[in-house]
C-alpha cells in the first residue's frame, strides 16, 4: 500500500469517527464561556446536481499589507469580545459591482469565503453560524454571480483572484485565511501562491490542475443542461443577480472550466503556497477525482488531504458536521 493511499484511508476513517465526536460535543462550548451557535440541518434525501456548481464600506479595522513576509498564522479558536452585525458592501472594479458581506467576531482572525461556479456567498450557509462564532467573515460574490455584476473583464481564475485581492485591500486586511468551494477553491490556490498575507487555505471540491478537469463534460455544456441539472442554483441566480444573463454566464463558465492558459488553473504554481493547506473532497465527487486530490501532495508534501464519506461535490451542504470537526483541528494546529 502506497503512502498516499494509506493517508487517504486514514483521513476517511478519521472523518467518519469525527461524526460521533461532533455529535457528542455539539452542545459543548469550543472554549470555556463561549456559546456555540446552532446550525440548520442539511437537506436529507436531496438529489445531487449532476453538473457543476460601490465601495461604501467605510469601516477599516485592519492595516493594509502588500505581498511580503508571511505572518505567524493566527488560527486559535478563542472567543472574541464583540460580534459585529453583518454589513453588505460593494466595490466598483473593472466595470463590475463586486458585492461582499462582512460579519462575525470583531478582533478575531478573518476568513475569506469564496463560492463555487453558479453559486453565491449562500454556498456557506450551513457553516456560517459556526464560522461567525470564531472568525471575522468576509463573504464574496464572484463577478457575474450572486449580487455581483459581470463587468467587462474575462472571467478567469486569475481575474477572480485579482477581484478578491482588491476587496481584501479595500477592507484593509493585514492577514487572512481562505476557504474556497469548487471554483472558489481553485482561485484560493492562486491567491495563496502569490500573497504572503494568507495564513491558511481550506478548499472543498476544488481542482488545482488543468489536466484533471473533466473536459468531456464541459465542452458541450448548454443552458438547457444547466437548467436541467442545477435548477435550484439557476433560480437563485436569476432572482438575486441585478443583471442576470444565463447564456453569457454559461459560456463564461465553460471557458473557465476548460482554461489551460496562464490565467486559468494554478497548476504547479501551488508549490509556492507557504501557508498550511487542507484540501477536501467528497468520496463520490464526480468533478474532483481521488487521484487528482492525491497528486496535490506530490507538489505540496505538507498538505492535509481529506476524503469525506457519504458526500459528493457539495461537502459543505452534505456533511457540514464532519467538515467543521476537521476545520477545528486544522485551525487549531
Amino acid at each position: 500500500m502506497t503512502d498516499d493511499r494509506r493517508r487517504f484511508l486514514l483521513a476517511t476513517g478519521v472523518a467518519a469517527m469525527l461524526v460521533t465526536l461532533v455529535r457528542a460535543t455539539s452542545a459543548a462550548p469550543l472554549q470555556a464561556g463561549t456559546k456555540r451557535e446552532g446550525i440548520p440541518p442539511s437537506p436529507s434525501g436531496t438529489k445531487q446536481d449532476g453538473i457543476p456548481s460601490r465601495l461604501r464600506d467605510t469601516k477599516q479595522d485592519d492595516t493594509p499589507s502588500s505581498q511580503g513576509s508571511r505572518k505567524q498564522r493566527d488560527t486559535s479558536f478563542s472567543p472574541a469580545t464583540h460580534r459585529t452585525h453583518a454589513m453588505t458592501s460593494s466595490l466598483h472594479y473593472q466595470n463590475a459591482e463586486l458585492v461582499y458581506r462582512t460579519g462575525g467576531q470583531e478582533g478575531a482572525p478573518t476568513i475569506v469565503l469564496l463560492h463555487g461556479g453558479l453559486g453565491s456567498m449562500e454556498d456557506f450557509a450551513p457553516l456560517l453560524p459556526r464560522l461567525q462564532q470564531q472568525f471575522r467573515t468576509v463573504e464574496i460574490d464572484t463577478r457575474g454571480h450572486g449580487l455581483s455584476t459581470r463587468g467587462d473583464a474575462p472571467l478567469t481564475y486569475a481575474q477572480i483572484a485579482d477581484d478578491v485581492r482588491h476587496i481584501v485591500d479595500a477592507i484593509g486586511l493585514a492577514a487572512f485565511h481562505l476557504f474556497g468551494f469548487s471554483d472558489g477553491g481553485t482561485a484560493a490556490y492562486r491567491i495563496a501562491a502569490e500573497d504572503g498575507r494568507v495564513q491558511s487555505v481550506l478548499t472543498v471540491g476544488a481542482q488545482w490542475h488543468s489536466r484533471d478537469t473533466p473536459r468531456d463534460m464541459f465542452e458541450n455544456l448548454t443552458v438547457a443542461d444547466m437548467r436541467e441539472h442545477m435548477p435550484t442554483q439557476i433560480a437563485a441566480y436569476e432572482k438575486r443577480n441585478p443583471k442576470p444573463d444565463l447564456p453569457s454566464l454559461v459560456a463564461d463558465l465553460r471557458r473557465l472550466w476548460m482554461d489551460d492558459t496562464a490565467a486559468g488553473f494554478p497548476d504547479e504554481s501551488v508549490a509556492g503556497i507557504g501557508a498550511p493547506v487542507l484540501a477536501v473532497r467528497g468520496e463520490a465527487d464526480f468533478l474532483l477525482s481521488l487521484d487528482a486530490l492525491s497528486a496535490l501532495q506530490k507538489v505540496l508534501p505538507d498538505a492535509h488531504l481529506m476524503n469525506v464519506p457519504f458526500a459528493s461535490h457539495e461537502v459543505i451542504r452534505e456533511q457540514p458536521d464532519m467538515l467543521w470537526a476537521a476545520m477545528k483541528v486544522f485551525h487549531a494546529g
